[in-house]
C-alpha cells in the first residue's frame, strides 16, 4: 500500500487515506479511500464499498480529500469525470463514510481542462437555524499554462449550488480556510502561473458568502 494522501480529524482518532497507485475500478472497486477510527491501529475500506455503490455512480480512484475541522463525520472526496481524464466531481458524507451524496455540477469558468487542484472544508458556521459548512475547492488547469484558476464554493447542507468566487491569480494548488471562518469567512489560497507563487488572503481576491 501507498499513502497518497492523509486527512486527520480534530478528535485524534479519525484519520482518512488515499491509497490511489492500489485503486481497482468496478466491478471488484476499491476506490483506494481508508478510514481509521482508533488512530491508525486499524483501518477499514467500508467507506470505498459504500462510495462506490452511491448514484450517481462517480469514477474512480479517488483523487484527494478533505475533512471538516469540527466535525470527523463531515468528508469531501474528489473523483474523476467519466471520462476518466479529469479530477471534476466531489462526493460528500457527513457520517464518516456510510452514506454519499454527489454534490451537483461545478459551473467551470474557465472549460477546457479545467479541474480540481485543491480541496478543504470549512469550520462551522450557522446561518438561520441550521449549522453548515463551506466545501470549497480550487481549480487549475496545467495543460496550458496559462494559469487560470478559480475558487468555487459549495454551502453544505442545503445544496443551493458551486458559486465561483472570481479568483484571478493563477492555478490553485492549495486553499484553506481560517480557524475563525465563522466570523471572518476568510480563504488562505496557494496558485501559480509560470512565473511566480501567490499566497493569497480572502478579503484580497475574493468575494466570500455575507454572513446571516
Amino acid at each position: 500500500s501507498e499513502v497518497s494522501a492523509l486527512a486527520v480529524a480534530s478528535d485524534g482518532n479519525t484519520i482518512y487515506a488515499l491509497d490511489i497507485p492500489h485503486a481497482t475500478p468496478p466491478p471488484v472497486a476499491n476506490p483506494g479511500l481508508w478510514k481509521s477510527s482508533d488512530g491508525g491501529i486499524s483501518w477499514s475500506s467500508k467507506p470505498s464499498q459504500h462510495l462506490a455503490a452511491t448514484s450517481p455512480s462517480p469514477t474512480f480512484p479517488v483523487m484527494d480529500l478533505a475533512v471538516a475541522p469540527d466535525d470527523p463525520e463531515l468528508l469531501a472526496v474528489v473523483c474523476l469525470n467519466t471520462a476518466a481524464t479529469l479530477r471534476r466531481e466531489v462526493y460528500i458524507s457527513d457520517d464518516g463514510g456510510t452514506t454519499w451524496v454527489h454534490s451537483g455540477t461545478i459551473p467551470w469558468v474557465h472549460g477546457g481542462s479545467e479541474q480540481i487542484g485543491a480541496i478543504a472544508i470549512s469550520p462551522g458556521y450557522h446561518r438561520g437555524d441550521r449549522l453548515r459548512h463551506d466545501i470549497i475547492i480550487g481549480s487549475r488547469d496545467p495543460s496550458d499554462g496559462s494559469g487560470a484558476g478559480e475558487v468555487y464554493i459549495l454551502d453544505y447542507p442545503g445544496f443551493g449550488g458551486w458559486k465561483a468566487q472570481g479568483f484571478t491569480t493563477g492555478d490553485i494548488i492549495a486553499v484553506q480556510a481560517s480557524p475563525g471562518y465563522s466570523s471572518d469567512f476568510t480563504l488562505v489560497v496557494m496558485s501559480c502561473t509560470t512565473q511566480r507563487t501567490h499566497i493569497s488572503v480572502s478579503y484580497t481576491h475574493l468575494t466570500l458568502p455575507t454572513k446571516a
